[in-house]
């Protein structure tokens, strides 16, 4: 699993959580609101923070998905 921090190109400024797919970004934030809102949160989380991230990428929903050309 890779993780990244990065800025939809619709909203630039706003940086997101985010794992890498294939060739796309799963915005972790619109998978569940649960999880750590960024990296430092999601680190400061430790094993229990990604299992969860690992438990929510098994139900991505489509919006969630963004081409990596679009971030």
């Amino acid at each position: 699993m890779k993780l990244v921090t990065f800025e939809p190109a619709a909203e630039r400024g706003k940086e997101r959580l985010g794992a890498v797919r294939e060739d796309t970004v799963i915005d972790l934030s619109q998978v569940s609101p649960k999880l750590p809102p960024d990296m430092l949160c999601l680190l400061d989380a430790g094993a229990q923070g990604l299992a969860a991230v690992r438990s929510a990428l098994d139900k991505v929903p489509a919006a969630a998905a963004i081409e990596l050309s679009d971030v």
